[in-house]
């Protein structure tokens, strides 16, 4: 039974071609914060152009986020004519689902973003090994 696609978006080609199957099933995950060092997940994200709608799935996006233990938001974004976002609102989902902000710009969110960034940089264990002093380090070397 081929599923069916309810969206007016594209479908990406492997999407296309799994839908054509049964006993399989598959989700995009939209967007995954990560840090630039070790790729650590920082937020998971499942995003919806803003329409005025009320709600969006979002059942794979909060699992990812509580096995990780980091936020889950659901992100809808409003375009420009320009198709550049001018504004957010923002659901988080994980660990509990609630509203954040009804509405907030582009640069409030990036904010965010950074700061996910900043309280990660201390548990970065890349930044760790990086600047860890191999000189002073008492093993043995590999023959």
């Amino acid at each position: 039974m081929v599923r069916h696609w309810y969206s007016n978006l594209k479908q990406e080609a492997y999407s296309k071609w799994h839908r054509r199957f049964d006993g399989i099933a598959m989700i995009d995950v939209d967007s995954v914060e990560v840090c630039p060092h070790c790729t650590q997940p920082l937020a998971f994200i499942e995003l919806a152009k803003d329409v005025g709608q009320k709600f969006k799935a979002y059942t794979l996006t909060k699992k990812l986020a509580d096995k990780f233990s980091v936020p889950g938001f659901v992100l809808f974004y409003r375009l420009s004519a320009k198709e550049e976002i001018t504004n957010f609102r923002v659901q988080r989902i994980s660990p509990a689902v609630r509203m954040v902000k009804n509405s907030i710009k582009p640069d409030e969110w990036l904010d965010f973003l950074l700061q996910l960034q900043t309280d990660h940089q201390p548990k970065c264990l890349v930044k760790e090994i990086e600047s860890y002093d191999f000189d002073k380090w008492q093993g043995t070397d590999p023959e």
